[in-house]
């Protein structure tokens, strides 16, 4: 992930904070291992300012979502996604100064990465127990409705 300036960074906290999410995902797997990764996504209807999200980051996936729009009165929507355990760290490292709404998230994401990047490449019953307590926080925080 290149360095961004100060400005590119407040936009991209922006962005994640206002059309974004943070997520530390869990998923099992055949013969019961479990594989936990990051994910950060900028959600909108306009490709063109997705796109220059992701000229900014230098980094990152497009998709769009699978709604077929012949048949709603929806906008097609994109999302930018950025995964992987390396560059979701190097973001985070820039942004979470920056982050407002979705610092928390933004905080143990970065957590996970320092425990997790160490360790890459091992068995998934090597997660440490902090990594499954901070993805069960993440998924918490990003609840619809009162997390009480």
């Amino acid at each position: 992930m290149r360095e961004m300036s100060h400005d590119e960074k407040l936009y991209i906290a922006c962005a994640i904070d206002t059309e974004g999410s943070v997520s530390l995902l869990k998923q099992k797997r055949k013969y019961g291992s479990i594989h936990i990764y990051p994910r950060i996504k900028i959600g909108n209807t306009d490709i063109e300012w997705i796109d220059y999200i992701k000229q900014i980051l230098g980094k990152g996936n497009t998709l769009s979502n699978g709604v077929r729009f012949e048949e709603t009165n929806w906008k097609k929507a994109y999302i930018l996604v950025v995964n992987g355990w390396q560059d979701v760290h190097d973001l985070l490292e820039q942004i979470i100064p920056y982050l407002i709404i979705k610092k928390r998230h933004g905080e143990l994401l970065f957590e996970a990465s320092n425990i997790h990047l160490p360790n890459l490449g091992r068995s998934s019953k090597l997660y440490p127990k902090r990594i499954f307590e901070i993805q069960e926080e993440i998924t918490r925080l990003n609840r619809k409705g009162k997390n009480e």
